[in-house]
């Protein structure tokens, strides 16, 4: 009984993952740079992995919608706080995907990474 829920639990996460990885693949990083063509997308992604963002600084513009994709082992959560709205994506799991539009915001954003207690 222990192999077949241990089997399961591998599975599920193995699907977990997979989703997450095939996700990602159809977007796009955004953009490094305002001149990068990649800012005036509508979508765009930020992956975390090996206790890094990729790409470490983003820019986007108003009205985008960006989806943080994490690969790393530990949790990890996305947050700010943007004058009176706040952005907070709790604890993402390894294989986890959280998306956040940035429909309201105009000027600079600012995101932090923080490392949930395990």
């Amino acid at each position: 009984m222990n192999k077949t829920l241990l089997f399961a639990a591998l599975a599920a996460t193995s699907i977990a993952l997979a989703g997450c990885n095939s996700q990602s693949a159809q977007l796009p990083f955004c953009a490094t740079s305002t001149a990068d063509p990649v800012f005036s997308y509508t979508a765009c992604k930020i992956e975390m992995k090996d206790f890094k963002y990729y790409p470490e600084d983003a820019y986007v513009q108003t009205g985008t919608a960006v989806t943080w994709f994490n690969f790393d082992e530990a949790d990890h959560s996305v947050f700010t706080m943007m004058g009176v709205e706040r952005m907070d994506s709790g604890p993402l799991k390894k294989g986890a995907a959280w998306s956040y539009d940035f429909a309201n915001n105009t000027g600079e954003i600012t995101y932090t990474s923080k490392h949930p207690p395990s």
